[in-house]
């Protein structure tokens, strides 16, 4: 699980990543499925812009906030040179990394 504000995002056995608004009744706001395997780590950026999330598929992906709640989205950026699942976290290179 991972929160950014009111919006909590939790990933799955399902291969699923949820995202939450707390603030609703029907608080699903989206759910994006890319995942091949379980999603075993999800982090926000601090800046709440972006959002992580790892797999034990060895996938890191990226994603925007902004284009998370679209029917079918997809990410900013993925990785998948890892050898091994994936737990994330963000660095703050503001110099080197566009988020």
């Amino acid at each position: 699980m991972a929160w950014n504000q009111h919006l909590l995002s939790s990933g799955s056995l399902d291969k699923t990543i949820v995202n939450s608004d707390v603030r609703q009744k029907e608080a699903a706001v989206s759910t994006i499925k890319l995942h091949r395997k379980e999603v075993c780590g999800l982090k926000w950026h601090p800046g709440g812009n972006y959002l992580a999330s790892g797999g034990n598929d060895n996938m890191l992906h990226i994603w925007d906030a902004q284009k998370i709640d679209q029917q079918s989205p997809t990410p900013l950026f993925t990785f998948d040179q890892h050898t091994a699942a994936v737990k994330v976290s963000f660095l703050l290179c503001e110099a080197r990394a566009p988020f």
